[in-house]
Parts: structure tokens; sequence; C-alpha cells
């Protein structure tokens, strides 16, 4: 036995390796990387996988400002229109009232938001603010310069209206609201209550004279026009 093993030579091999099975080494599948990647790398998988991550990172940052830049143009987006709702309803409630001002009943003439009736038939200055108050408005509140000169241009008799003295002599008041007189437009030496004469009685109820067209207290009995006045 001896003599068969020494003729044979036996090799010995400087670098051995373990047998292994071709189909089990270790390479990187789809959407694996490499894991002996390092910083400098030039490894082309490793470069690429460098790359991605770069993009990938840009796409997230750009991802985040834009949706901050979105949520933030959404709040805007609501505030401008929370506004644009308010104003137009203001608009709406403006254009409702500025209607309402235009529309006065037949025979009646509207002036600045309100509508007059200019009577012709004479009555006491009692019947007279009784007539109004049927048609839902009163006997003449005259409270400005401008008020004043339109009721005057439009009558052309003596014409009651609503400033009175009834309940306490002296203490001028509008019948509409029971305001105190603010803006007198008085002819001259009036009011003077008759002159306290016991022929005139006592002039509690006041006109507009012709043809001056200004304010004179009167006996509340005499029959004359009137005007009228009610809100649009």
């Amino acid at each position: 036995m001896e003599e068969i093993y020494a003729n044979v030579e036996w090799t010995k091999r400087d670098d051995p390796e373990p047998p292994t099975n071709e189909s089990s080494k270790s390479v990187p599948s789809a959407g694996h990387y490499p894991r002996n990647c390092k910083r400098g790398s030039l490894d082309r998988g490793c470069v690429l996988l460098g790359l991605l991550s770069v993009f990938l990172l840009v796409v997230l940052i750009g991802l985040a400002a834009a949706y901050n830049n979105l949520m933030r143009h959404s709040w805007d987006i609501r505030a401008n229109l929370t506004s644009s709702i308010h104003e137009l309803s203001a608009v709406s409630r403006e254009l409702a009232a500025y209607r309402r001002s235009e529309h006065c009943p037949d025979r009646w003439t509207r002036f600045s938001g309100s509508c007059y009736i200019f009577s012709t038939q004479p009555l006491s200055w009692e019947r007279a603010r009784e007539f109004c108050i049927k048609e839902g408005a009163d006997l003449v509140t005259i409270d400005n310069a401008e008020e004043q000169k339109f009721v005057s241009e439009k009558i052309t008799e003596k014409t009651w209206i609503g400033l009175n003295d009834r309940e306490e002599e002296g203490t001028w008041k509008w019948a509409m609201d029971n305001s105190s007189l603010i803006h007198p437009f008085w002819s001259e030496r009036q009011p003077d209550n008759g002159g306290n004469s016991k022929l005139w009685g006592q002039e509690d109820c006041v006109h507009l004279e012709m043809p001056a067209k200004k304010w004179n207290d009167l006996w509340c009995d005499n029959s004359m026009n009137f005007i009228c006045e009610k809100i649009a």
C-alpha cells in the first residue's frame, strides 16, 4: 500500500476555497443596495444610490414647501372669502335700503328717504293728523333747511306742519315722534301765541304761512291744507 501512495503527487493549494454553489452567491437584487458603499466610493451602484437619495430628499423638501404654501394660501383664500361675503351682505343691505327709499305710494312724493303727500282738503290740525296716521304717516317733521325748502316749493296756500306746543306752552315738539324743535324757521316776531289775545285763543299749532312760507303759530281748530310724511 505504501508503494501505491508513494507514487501519487500531493499538491496543496496555496489559497484553498471552500466549494460553493454558484446559485447561492450574494447578488444585489432589484431594490437592494450594495452593503459595502462607503463615503467617496466610485462604485456605480453606490453613486446611483447617492444620487437617488439626494433626488428623493429634494423632492420631499419641495413637497413640504408646496404643502406649506398651499395651506397658507388656503387660509388667505378663506379670509378673503369671508371678508367678501361680509362686504356683499353690506352692499345688499344698502341696495335694499336704497330701493325702499326709491319707492313711495301713488300720489306721494319722495325726498331724502321720506314720502310726502300734500293735501288739498282743508282740515283742522287734529283732523289733519288723523288723516296722516290712517295713511301710515304723520304731519310733517321739518329737520333742516333742505327739507324746509322742499316743502315750501310744493305749497300754494297756508299749510299745517307737525310742530306744536299743546302739551306745554312754549315747549315746541314734533307730532311724529315727540322730539324737540332743533332748527326753527319762524316768521318775524313768531311764535307769539296770538299776542295772548282772547280774540285769537291759544295758538298751539304751527303752519307755513303765505307768502313768506315761514312758520307761524295759530289756533289749532283753523282749517287749512297739510303735509303728511312717512319713512320710505
